[in-house]
This record gives structure tokens, sequence and C-alpha cells, in this order.
């Protein structure tokens, strides 16, 4: 994404909820990946998580073990 240096890690955070910061992070995801570029994407929201929402996926694993909202 850059002509001077090649972009290794990209984080959207901010700490005010409801932002749009997992629609935003989907949508660079697939930006990313249809322009050929390898996409790791980590949904790091111990309270909230919604990626696996977003792609339709069950959430099966979490970073906060023992979260209530774990596997939502």
């Amino acid at each position: 994404m850059s002509a001077d240096k090649e972009l290794k890690v990209l984080v959207v955070t901010s700490y005010v909820p409801k932002e749009g910061k997992s629609t935003v992070a989907a949508n660079l995801a697939v930006t990313m990946a249809q322009t050929e570029h390898k996409v790791l994407l980590i949904d790091a929201d111990l309270y909230c998580p919604v990626q696996h929402k977003i792609w339709e996926l069950a959430n099966s694993q979490c970073l906060r073990t023992g979260s209530k909202w774990c596997n939502s």
C-alpha cells in the first residue's frame, strides 16, 4: 500500500464503541485480499467480538479464555 515501504501490520482501533471499526477492518481485509495481498484478520475485541458474525462463521475460539461472550 506504500510506494516506499511494504505495509506489514495495520491496526484499526479506538476506545469509543460503535464507530464501525469491525466493519472497516473487514472491508480492508477484503480489499487487501482482492489486490492479492496475504491477509490475516484478527478480531481482538475482548468484550464484543463480531468478525465471526460478519463472515457468518462459528465463534469456536476466543482470545479471552472464560469470557461469557465467547462462542456467541
